[in-house]
């Protein structure tokens, strides 16, 4: 499974992939317009759910393994633990640069005005909404974009799994999108509750999270909480995975979730948790007084990012990426160049992508994380370049020759290594 997951406020989020007001009350809807690869989070926190195939999970690390080194992981004043109760001790990677041999263009060209990018495919290409219109899913091109398949519904969230692409539409409804571009026809599969959020595919299986009600707290508010749900793409009944957990992620690891309570108030998250067999587990817990009062994030933003054998934290205000390879255990931290806060990331495998930025834009970049070589690098992009997407080598983002909040180019490149 690998996630592009749009953590900018100002990003996918606003415009069809995400589309998160975390609030409690039964009452308060959610709705998501685009994807959830997880839609798969850096800038404090990732909407198009994305996955490759499960692989073979890797020995329990060791207990030195889980504890690699140098000082406790802080995200915006948060301080994580593993659930042995050992601090999360991120190394330092200096980032270098990307160089013109270490990669490929396969794409740069507009298309439509107000673009927004959801994910991106191993030829290079993308697909997400043009012109403006949360609802109009169009595959990007070399010679612009064309309608992404037929029968989709307007709303709902498009969910990526290596290059097969679902869409889970509001009514419930599960459809794999065959040859993505081709105008195809596409296939109904399962459906789910109405008021399923936040899809996510792997293992034969689609998940999601719903907002039910659970009474109401001492001033009568309305409380609420979420749980995760989950059924096979064959169709048959759903199955509870956990209750009082949210945003769920799956990846070659297991299945994470964040950890939530009931309230009445904008949702607080508590720690991460793997999901299994019907259990929430710790994985990651706070430590201090977060630890009972949770965190928050703002926007659309989700509390962490988890795809393939990576999990991205949420970012020290912009300003570093904490990030964890799932398989061994390491974790590193990742700082942007001075006068840069980080925007979003999305997650395949071992590689992770974002963007960084200037306040007025004028100096962007793209860094490309590699969790097994334990490097980064970057580039400089255009003026307003965002949504950064990720799948395998392929990685692309959008970026505007005018309005930085309405790009209208396409960059898709595939990495040499």
């Amino acid at each position: 499974m690998f996630s592009n997951q749009p953590i900018h406020t100002s990003s996918t989020q606003d415009c069809g992939t995400s589309s998160r007001t975390r609030s409690g009350g039964a009452a308060s809807g959610l709705r998501r317009l685009g994807a959830g690869t997880a839609a798969l989070v850096l800038a404090s926190g990732l909407a198009v759910g994305t996955g490759l195939p499960a692989q073979a999970a890797a020995p329990a690390p060791s207990s030195a393994a889980l504890a690699p080194a140098v000082t406790a992981a802080k995200t915006s004043g948060l301080e994580w633990h593993w659930a042995n109760g050992q601090a999360v001790k991120p190394k330092e990677i200096k980032s270098g640069k990307l160089s013109k041999s270490d990669y490929v263009t396969k794409m740069d060209r507009a298309q439509g005005s107000s673009s927004w990018l959801m994910g991106v495919m191993s030829d290079g290409s993308g697909f997400g909404t043009v012109n403006g219109e949360a609802t109009t899913w169009s595959h990007y091109t070399k010679s612009g974009f064309t309608k992404l398949a037929k029968g989709l519904p307007g709303w709902g969230d498009v969910v990526q799994e290596g290059d097969t692409l679902y869409f889970v539409g509001n009514d419930g409804q599960v459809l794999r999108i065959n040859e993505p571009g081709k105008n195809k026809q596409a296939t109904k599969l399962v459906k789910i509750s109405k008021d399923a959020r936040g899809a996510v595919i792997g293992n034969g299986r689609v998940y999601w999270e719903k907002q039910i009600s659970v009474g109401k707290d001492s001033s009568g508010e309305d409380l609420s909480t979420y749980e995760v749900r989950s059924a096979s793409l064959k169709g048959g009944a759903s199955r509870l995975e956990a209750r009082n957990v949210s945003d769920v992620q799956v990846t070659d690891q297991g299945v994470f979730a964040a950890s939530v309570k009931p309230t009445a108030d904008q949702v607080r998250y508590y720690g991460i948790v793997k999901l299994s067999g019907g259990k929430a587990k710790p994985f990651l817990s706070l430590s201090g007084s977060a630890a009972k009062k949770g965190y928050k994030t703002p926007g659309a933003e989700k509390p962490f990012t988890a795809s393939g054998h990576s999990l991205v934290l949420p970012m020290q205000e912009g300003k570093a990426a904490n990030v964890i390879n799932l398989r061994t255990s390491e974790a590193w931290t990742v700082k942007h160049s001075k006068g840069m806060s980080g925007e979003m990331a999305a997650v395949s495998g071992g590689r992770i992508a974002w963007n960084a930025s200037n306040d007025d834009e004028t100096s962007n970049q793209v860094y490309i994380a590699d969790l097994d070589r334990a490097t980064v690098r970057n580039m400089a992009t255009p003026f307003g370049a965002r949504d950064a997407r990720i799948n395998g080598r392929s990685v692309a983002w959008a970026y505007g020759t005018g309005e930085a909040y309405a790009p209208s180019y396409f960059r898709g490149i595939t990495l040499n290594r």
